[in-house]
């Protein structure tokens, strides 16, 4: 059995506190985004994850869980101008990743896209740099899970100390 990636992921509050947190291997990642969610969808939400997540399976399972999702279909290269907003809605007969293309380029699309920019990825960065966790240290898919829950648990304490009881 050969080596397996493993990718981390999180969804945060405004507030860089992780909300949910898991471990897949890069060979599901792109099938497992609602399970991942599902925990949060009390009410209609907008959720943005990158074009890892993307599958038709995962737009149609957060449609019906009552997300709003916001999945990039593909990568763009940095500094390219952005097309003009389309001023229609997507054609009845357009593919799931085309009217997710479609939504993304709408001013809505790109505003709600853009906040997963300030709001998820400060918290893989503070992890990252501020805490030097650069790797796992445990192996095995269980170990890799669990060291990254107690990773957030530990990030999440730190920010609520330090929101609420730091000397300023």
């Amino acid at each position: 059995m050969g080596a397996r990636a493993v990718c981390s992921r999180s969804a945060a509050t405004t507030n860089d506190i992780a909300t949910t947190n898991d471990i897949a291997t890069t060979n599901d990642a792109a099938t497992s985004a609602t399970p991942a969610t599902a925990a949060a969808a009390s009410q209609p939400i907008q959720l943005s994850a990158d074009a890892g997540y993307f599958s038709e399976a995962n737009v149609e399972g957060l449609d019906k869980l009552n997300f709003d999702p916001h999945i990039a279909t593909g990568r763009d290269k940095h500094n390219t101008p952005q097309p003009p907003a389309p001023e229609t809605t997507a054609p009845a007969e357009a593919t799931v990743k085309q009217r997710m293309a479609h939504k993304l380029r709408t001013t809505n699309g790109r505003v709600c896209y853009a906040k997963r920019k300030h709001i998820v990825e400060p918290v893989f960065g503070q992890m990252k740099h501020v805490r030097g966790f650069r790797q796992f240290l445990l192996r095995g898919i269980n170990k890799v899970g669990s060291e990254w829950k107690f990773l957030c648990l530990t990030h999440n304490l730190l920010k609520i100390w330090r929101y609420r009881y730091a000397p300023n």
